[in-house]
């Protein structure tokens, strides 16, 4: 199971990503989702990251979240199709 995230978007600022994990080889795909916004720290004068989005954030947050469902949902439509016989 590869490091990265299986899927990745962003909007704006906003950016929400979809990771797949195993506890054990052959054991089931578990998925965590990530979410979090970009911003400028004027005082360090360096990008950061934040969990903590803001009133002007959430919209594309819930957009990001709406897609991140859609393939998720994709996904196990795949898993449940490949089990039918």
């Amino acid at each position: 199971m590869s490091q990265g995230p299986s899927w990745r978007r962003s909007l704006g600022l906003v950016s929400v990503a979809v990771f797949a994990h195993r506890k054990e080889a052959d054991g089931p795909v578990n998925y965590t989702i990530s979410c979090n916004r970009r911003y400028y720290d004027g005082n360090e004068k360096s990008w950061k990251t934040s969990e903590y989005l803001g009133p002007t954030e959430i919209g594309a947050a819930v957009t990001l979240l709406k897609a991140a469902e859609s393939f998720l949902i994709g996904i196990q439509s795949d898993q449940a199709g490949g089990q039918q016989s």
